[in-house]
């Protein structure tokens, strides 16, 4: 059960990027993901500014346990202010299956523009809800394993879809518990204007079922993101405390 002091919730992301600026280290870049962007010292900025905002205006920082970027251990911002107590993970295991099934109901529900996603989503929604779940357990952050090492090498032709299936599973989950998020340019937000004032949260949904599913160009990063924002947004309202996002999961 939490305290009665006011808590936030921040992200990894802002936490790292912002430690990262204070001992003038490069931003991270996950080695299997080379179309992701890395942020900018101007985004590095923001996620100090606004931790710094977070310090003044509560008494309590939230994280979500993850999996930690290898140079976790050189970041002195962070690791004092956790030190500290000042920011803590946050136990979401009391509210994992809830959190699952929300997720699992709400990516049942929402179309998508890819046919052959759309036939497959009850499935993909039930794989991607686990997944979701899995994060939300964790007591203690780890270091991200590498993606081949959670993938079976494949012995025969025949084994093919299902070797695929389990790579892609790992570059989701590997997502959720790492630090990608999309680009802050976010062209669909003005191309989709309309569906997103008549439903926002079914427009996101859709986008985010066919960016999830979409392993070539990187596009899938852009639902990973998504996908994580979700899952803080959920946690954020089951908790009753409020979210503060990193700038590129602001938009």
């Amino acid at each position: 059960m939490l305290s009665d002091r006011s808590s936030v919730l921040i992200d990894q992301t802002m936490l790292c990027e912002a430690a990262r600026l204070m001992r003038d280290a490069r931003p991270w870049r996950p080695d299997y993901e080379e179309r992701w962007w890395p942020p900018s010292i101007s985004e590095q900025l923001f996620h100090l500014s606004t931790i710094l905002d977070a310090l003044l205006l509560y008494d309590q920082l939230y994280v979500l346990p993850a999996e930690l970027p290898e140079d976790a251990p050189k970041l002195s911002l962070r690791n004092r202010l956790i030190d500290s107590g000042i920011i803590a993970n946050l136990d979401t295991a009391p509210i994992a299956d809830d959190v699952g099934e929300e997720l699992r109901v709400f990516l049942s529900e929402v179309g998508s523009s890819r046919p052959k996603l759309d036939e497959e989503k009850e499935q993909v929604a039930k794989e991607i809800a686990q997944i979701a779940s899995r994060l939300l357990v964790l007591k203690e952050p780890t270091f991200l394993p590498s993606i081949e090492a959670t993938v079976s090498p494949v012995d025969n032709w025949t084994e093919y879809h299902e070797e695929e299936r389990q790579r892609e599973a790992a570059i989701i989950e590997q997502g959720l518990r790492g630090q990608q998020e999309g680009t802050l340019s976010h062209s669909w937000l003005r191309e989709s204007r309309r569906e997103l004032q008549e439903n926002p949260i079914a427009t996101v949904g859709r986008h985010l079922m066919d960016k999830i599913g979409y392993f070539n160009g990187g596009a899938y990063v852009s639902g990973i993101s998504h996908l994580r924002t979700f899952v803080y947004w959920r946690v954020s309202d089951r908790l009753g405390f409020p979210f503060f996002p990193s700038c590129r999961r602001m938009p």
